[in-house]
């Protein structure tokens, strides 16, 4: 599973909006992404940036990140 995929996946079960850093922690704790070597946070921030950029997330208050309505 892609990163991408993986914050779009934790996002959905959620149902509200999360900060990256527990969206991060929740890939990690459910082993969604297999990437030993990338720093989980980063790599989470990094995609939600792409997935906004195309509509994908929407930035939500308080520095958390939400499924566009």
């Amino acid at each position: 599973m892609t990163w991408q995929e993986a914050i779009l996946t934790v996002l959905r079960k959620a149902g509200e909006p999360m900060a990256y850093k527990d969206i991060a922690a929740e890939i990690v704790r459910r082993g969604l992404v297999d990437a030993p070597h990338m720093n989980p946070e980063i790599a989470t921030h990094a995609a939600i940036t792409g997935l906004k950029v195309d509509g994908v997330v929407a930035s939500a208050p308080r520095g958390k990140y939400r499924l566009p309505e």
